[in-house]
């Protein structure tokens, strides 16, 4: 489970939807520099340039160059992957797929396929709902809160595919 502290892109303590998250899509999006940070930021945020949010952005993602002034680019695979793994246990997940920017990943193990290994996880989360203790949101492929048949198909559709 990933704790959602990881979220507080900048840094005041808390997850807010008009601060961290707006700062999670513009990098997504590729802005940088003052368009990345420009009346996002929280007036209480310890992280408030925008190489302070780059780099803490960057720090989430193990391919990232260390120099804040390099390129830093994403494909739509690996920021689904980094997205999925921000948000895989909250209320912001659903948030996330309605924008668009978290993208279904089947590949629950991160091995780069959706294999066996990854129906098990599925199915051991089948028919859970966000708040049981058993629900993962990784495998709530179209961000509905309930782990069903239309993730199952989203999953079948996957299975086999290397991401």
């Amino acid at each position: 489970m990933v704790d959602q502290k990881i979220l507080d892109v900048d840094g005041n303590g808390r997850v807010e939807l008009l601060s961290d998250v707006i700062l999670i899509l513009r990098y997504v999006l590729d802005l940088r520099r003052e368009a990345l940070t420009d009346r996002a930021v929280s007036l209480d945020a310890t992280r408030t340039t925008h190489q302070d949010i780059t780099s803490y952005i960057c720090s989430l993602h193990p391919n990232c160059p260390s120099s804040s002034k390099a390129a830093i680019s994403m494909d739509s695979a690996e920021t689904a992957h980094i997205l999925s793994a921000l948000a895989a246990d909250g209320d912001l997940t659903s948030l996330l797929f309605a924008l668009g920017v978290l993208l279904p990943t089947a590949d629950f193990d991160g091995d780069g396929q959706v294999t066996f290994a990854d129906f098990l996880t599925f199915a051991g989360k089948f028919g859970t709902r966000r708040g049981e203790e058993r629900y993962d949101a990784r495998c709530d492929l179209n961000g509905d809160g309930e782990i069903g048949f239309a993730d199952f198909l989203i999953f079948a559709d996957n299975f086999g595919s290397a991401n």
